[in-house]
């Protein structure tokens, strides 16, 4: 049984870091998109893209802390 559970705990592990990068690479790309925005100074378009693109970033890490928090045993 501790083998067993020692398997779980890794796969979880590993399963928690895959969705970190993700998150990670997804946070880049957002960053890369504003920056773009920022550069044509369309404030009307900066603002409603920040927006979405920041709700976007919250939304992923959520998802990366709801694997966490749905493992049993932390």
């Amino acid at each position: 049984m501790p083998n067993q559970k020692k398997r779980r705990a890794d796969i979880r592990d590993a399963v928690v870091r895959m969705r970190g990068e993700a998150v990670r690479r997804r946070c880049e790309v957002i960053r890369k998109r504003y920056e773009v925005i920022r550069k044509r100074g369309e404030v009307p378009v900066l603002i409603s893209q920040a927006l979405i693109l920041f709700s976007q970033a919250l939304s992923l890490f959520s998802q990366a802390y709801i694997i966490r928090d749905e493992t049993p045993g932390r």
